[in-house]
């Protein structure tokens, strides 16, 4: 009875007011309307799936949602290098390296650096931390909300969670990436790491262009965009290999963006464009089920037409 209870609690058919009561902290951001990113520091730490009930954004994904390229460059916010295997506690959840103490968030520049890469625009912060403005310097973090022992700080220097570019750093190995993703010049508001095998045009400043979001949704986000000149349209969401980018309704090329983030290249001009959740899986089973169909259709076909009615 337990185990089904559980299993009942934690089902996403489930009204989420079962498992999930009204909270403070839920309603800031759920109000903020957007898909900016959060994290807790410390005693502050929220669990991966909690977020998903919610419909807030997180940087951190469980193991169902493991993926091996966006866990390695998650690994890298704790010593500023990509994770070259995994282990029992790193292959199963995927999260930014925790933080505890005064002075632990501003000295780790790996995982402040990772927090505005990935869009992290609040940090959630509890009483138990005693941070003070050591640990959350003004000049970077806001206070803008706070209730019930929670505070609610804005990172005024997270980086948008998707913008057109031209700052277009090539790279070669995973050395090459992580000493330009982490170093003090990269700008990750404007410059974007891309493997240098995409072979890249050059790209040229544009002060005229013009990016909105049209729709995020789970298994698409759509954008519109306004260039003089071709550009790159940057997301940083994760990339299984199952995204399809078109422009136009027209397939375009994914680019894998700062390791393992989504961006492709955009035409100047006035355009749609679509990031749609499409996986081989589904193709495959499709087309499976598609034949079966015919296959069961055409004998049942067949077999009425070799009955013969009794004389």
């Amino acid at each position: 009875m337990e185990l089904l209870f559980s299993f009942i609690k934690f089902n996403p058919f489930v009204p989420r007011s079962f498992a999930f009561p009204p909270h403070p902290l839920w309603g800031f951001m759920t109000a903020q309307k957007t898909i900016d990113r959060f994290w807790g520091y410390g005693t502050a730490f929220v669990f991966s799936n909690l977020s998903i009930p919610f419909r807030v954004f997180s940087p951190d994904g469980i193991d169902p949602l493991n993926l091996g390229f966006y866990n390695q460059l998650l690994q890298g916010s704790s010593n500023g290098k990509l994770a070259r295997s995994f282990t029992r506690n790193t292959r199963s959840d995927v999260a930014l390296a925790p933080g505890y103490g005064t002075d632990d968030l501003p000295q780790v520049g790996w995982r402040l650096r990772m927090l505005d890469a990935l869009g992290v625009r609040y940090i959630i912060d509890r009483v138990e931390n005693l941070s003070t403005a050591i640990t959350f310097p003004p000049e970077r973090f806001t206070t803008v909300w706070k209730q019930d022992g929670w505070t609610a700080f804005k990172n005024t220097k997270s980086a948008p969670r998707y913008f057109l570019t031209h700052d277009v750093k090539p790279y070669h190995t995973p050395a090459e990436f992580e000493a330009l993703f982490f170093s003090p010049g990269f700008d990750p508001s404007q410059a974007v790491a891309v493997p240098a095998e995409e072979k890249l045009p050059n790209l040229f400043p544009d002060p005229t262009k013009e990016v909105r979001l049209l729709a995020y949704e789970p298994t698409r986000v759509t954008f519109y965009t306004k260039t003089a000149s071709a550009q790159l349209l940057y997301l940083s969401d994760s990339d299984d290999g199952n995204w399809r980018a078109t422009i136009d309704g027209t397939s375009a090329r994914m680019i894998r963006a700062n390791w393992t983030l989504r961006a492709v290249l955009v035409p100047a001009g006035n355009h749609t464009i679509a990031f749609t959740y499409l996986p081989r899986s589904f193709l495959l089973g499709a087309l499976i089920t598609g034949v079966s169909l015919l296959v069961v259709i055409s004998m049942a076909v067949l077999s009425g037409r070799g009955i013969r009615s009794p004389r």
